[in-house]
């Protein structure tokens, strides 16, 4: 199964509105999911506005996982400034920072790589961490590639490629190969 931003399971076919709608994957039509505001590459925000204030509890539950995730690398920079020690944990603070971009999922791997050219907006050093997502992205499973392609496409893996390896080539903020 595929996962949204709150954890909840998303068919490969999206939602938009209130009414159930179908789409194509080939011959095979499969129902909009009820998880997301809209179909995928077709923003609405309007659709979206609607969609997270009927569900204020999994938003509000998605802002406490990203308070939670981002406390304590915060306090830990207003210690270092409190305590004048900025320059000699800059190198850390910039790694801590890189793995907490890269835990909070695709949206923030996409801002952190924006940040990573702009050293007018984030110390140098920390910018510097952050290019760590231009190429360097942690892959997810094989497995769940193969569960993803599956589901999308409708198909039997086995079926339609003669191989189709699990270690991944390459990864990035959106995919990998």
């Amino acid at each position: 199964a595929i996962r949204n931003g709150f954890g909840k399971r998303v068919d490969a076919c999206r939602r938009g509105g209130k009414k159930a709608l179908t789409c194509a994957l080939g011959k095979k039509a499969a129902a909009y999911s009820n998880d997301v505001p809209y179909r995928e590459a077709e923003y609405d925000p309007v659709a979206a506005e609607g969609f997270f204030r009927a569900r204020p509890l999994a938003a509000l539950s998605r802002l406490a996982q990203l308070v939670v995730r981002s406390t304590g690398f915060v306090l830990s920079v207003i210690l270092d400034k409190r305590l004048g020690r900025e320059d000699s944990m800059v190198e850390q603070r910039s790694q801590e920072l890189l793995a907490l971009v890269t835990s909070l999922g695709p949206t923030f791997i996409k801002v952190g790589q924006a940040l990573s050219t702009r050293s007018d907006l984030l110390p140098a050093a920390y910018a510097a961490g952050l290019t760590g997502l231009q190429d360097a992205v942690p892959p997810f499973s094989g497995e769940l590639g193969r569960a993803v392609i599956a589901e999308e496409l409708g198909i039997d893996i086995d079926t339609v490629f003669s191989k189709l390896s699990l270690e991944p080539v390459a990864s990035a903020s959106v995919g990998q190969v």
